[in-house]
Parts: structure tokens; C-alpha cells; sequence
């Protein structure tokens, strides 16, 4: 049966720790289990905790425990346990979240018919509907993506979050899809580099992953601190685009993701003319492709050339014919 590494970074989750490893030692599958518990030097005991819940466990799961020198944050604390993980395939939790006894269960099933590069399951949201529709599957169970479908899908019929997701492990180390440290909204960016790399997606439109919306959670508070969302935005932007370019991959959809991205971004700045000016010539900067590169993507859609037409014009005549395309 196929091996699982579950990664768990562990940071202030003194209240929450118990309950997200009571539903891994719970988990109804059979085969082999390996759990990675990742310290990031929070200032509670949240690994104290769990080390004693570990020492307690005497199920079939393999526990092991590594601990950083100090905090680095979520990212490399998920890229520390893919750096240790032994399974086939891996499995992302955040502790202040829970998964289904059968979550494992239900995203290995199809993996004895074909490999997958990565399975994906649905997310119940706890706490809190307004991420439903953000999170929430939007194909039929069953459904198999392969090549230039799977970014065509991504954000409109899968979500961008790294949980709820069995993931290849040599397909992820092959391509070295590890988390952009020092950001927040890190899995949007980690979701995009999947989908553009990944030949093959398998959807299990059930749910196996409890999203649990905590008041002091970066996504809760996200509404609040709008301009750091906007940062790490322009930060991720620049950095699919880099992708791309560094990668050589030509694609339509994914090209079109990051526009969308720099449309919201530039809607959220309008109000403020001179922060609207700084961050299109950061973004403009950070995304610019080559002509031919555009004319390959958008192939000869008079349209779309012209709602593009600022990369083609000074930077100050472009960023005023973007403000005015927003405002207008």
C-alpha cells in the first residue's frame, strides 16, 4: 500500500494541537504512516503537548519530531518536514486544523487504479462559511486532470490550499515545489507552481479536511490588514511570474492567472493615485514577458492585446492607460 508522510508544523497551538493529532491517530487507513511534527520555536506548549501525546500513542503511526534552531515560519516549517519525508506520497496539516477519520483513506483509493501526481480532496469550512465558495470543490468526484486542464481548473474548480491533498512526493522533489519563505498567502504561489508542473490531478469531491477559522488565524485577520495582503500579493505575482520564465512554460491560463491577479491587486490601490503609480511599476517590473511571449499566450485576440496595451507604452503613459482602464 502506498506510504504516507503527514507534515505538521507545530507554532502556538497550545489549544488546538490535541484535537488536530486525535484525528491523525485516528485516521482508518491501513497502510503505512509516517507523521512529521515540525517545532518552529513557538513561545507556548504546543510541543510539549505533543510530545506527550506521542509518548502515549501506541497505534501504528510513526511519529518523529524535528525541531528548528529558531522560528522561521510556516513555510520552511513545511519545507523542513518534505526535506525528511520517506512516503511516496505527502500529506500537508496545519495544526490548528483536523482531518476526517477517513481522509486518507478516501485521497489514497484511486492511487490503486493509476498514479496521480497529486489527489485532491473538499474542505469543510469550521467556524466561519464566508471561505465556502474559496475553498470548496467545483468538480464532480471522480474527475481526472491532466496536463494544460490542470492550471486551466486551478482556483475556479480546485482549491489553493497546500492541506486536503495527497501529493507525489518525487513529482514535488523533481521539481523542486518547496514554499516561498518570509510571505504570507505562501500556498497561492505554492498551488500555482503545482498546477503549471503537474501531469496529472484526481478529484475526491468528499470532504477530508477540516478548515478550522480561528480569530487570531492570518486568514481571519486578512480582512483587517488589507495593505500586508496587498504586499504579499505583489510579492507572489512577481514570483509566478518568475516561474514561468525561469521554467520555460508557455501557458495560456497561467498567464492570464497572474493578469487577474495584478487586475485585483491595481482595484484595491485605485483610491490612492500615488500607491496606485508605485505598485503597477512594481508590478509591471516583476511581470514584464517578452512580446513574443504575449503573441504565443494570446495568439492574435485583438481584445486582449488591447487590455494589455500599457506593456507596450512608456511606463508612466502605461500606468496611466492601466489607471484609467480601472477607474474608468
Amino acid at each position: 500500500m502506498t506510504t504516507i508522510s503527514i507534515i505538521v508544523p507545530i507554532y502556538n497551538v497550545e489549544k488546538y494541537v490535541e484535537a488536530c493529532l486525535q484525528s491523525i491517530m485516528a485516521q482508518t487507513y491501513t497502510g503505512p504512516v509516517e507523521c512529521i511534527l515540525v517545532d518552529d520555536c513557538g513561545k507556548d506548549d504546543s510541543i510539549d503537548i505533543a510530545e506527550r501525546m506521542i509518548a502515549g500513542y501506541e497505534g501504528p503511526i510513526r511519529f518523529q519530531v524535528l525541531h528548528h534552531p529558531h522560528n522561521r515560519g510556516l513555510s520552511a516549517a513545511r519545507n523542513t518536514g518534505v526535506e525528511a519525508a520517506s512516503g511516496d506520497y505527502l500529506l500537508f496539516v496545519d495544526s490548528d486544523d483536523e482531518l476526517t477519520p477517513d481522509c486518507i483513506e478516501l485521497l489514497e483509493k484511486p492511487l490503486a487504479e493509476a498514479y496521480f501526481d497529486l489527489v485532491v480532496g473538499d474542505t469543510a469550512i469550521i467556524g466561519n462559511d464566508d471561505l465556502h465558495e474559496y475553498l470548496r470543490l467545483k468538480l464532480d468526484d471522480g474527475t481526472v486532470l491532466r496536463g494544460a486542464d490542470i492550471i486551466s481548473h486551478y482556483k475556479t474548480g480546485w482549491n489553493m490550499i497546500a492541506p486536503a491533498k495527497l501529493l507525489s512526493t518525487s513529482f514535488i522533489r523533481q521539481n523542486h515545489l518547496l514554499f516561498k519563505e518570509g510571505i504570507i498567502h505562501e500556498d497561492e504561489l505554492w498551488c500555482f507552481q503545482v498546477a503549471c508542473t503537474a501531469k496529472s490531478l484526481r478529484i475526491v469531491n468528499h470532504p477530508v479536511y477540516h478548515y478550522m477559522i480561528r480569530e487570531q488565524s492570518i486568514t481571519a485577520d486578512s480582512n483587517k490588514n488589507l495593505w500586508k495582503k496587498i504586499a504579499a500579493k505583489v510579492t507572489i505575482v512577481g514570483e509566478m511570474a518568475s516561474f514561468l520564465k525561469e521554467h520555460a512554460i508557455v501557458s495560456a491560463p497561467a498567464y492570464q492567472i497572474i493578469q487577474k491577479f495584478i487586475e485585483e491587486i491595481l482595484h484595491y490601490e485605485k483610491a490612492d493615485r500615488e500607491a496606485f503609480r508605485k505598485t503597477y511599476l512594481t508590478l509591471r517590473k516583476s511581470t514584464q514577458f517578452p512580446w513574443h511571449y504575449r503573441l504565443r499566450v494570446k495568439r492574435w485576440n485583438l481584445r486582449s492585446h488591447l487590455q494589455e496595451l500599457h506593456y507596450f507604452l512608456p511606463p508612466s503613459l502605461g500606468e496611466r492607460y492601466k489607471y484609467w482602464r480601472i477607474t474608468r
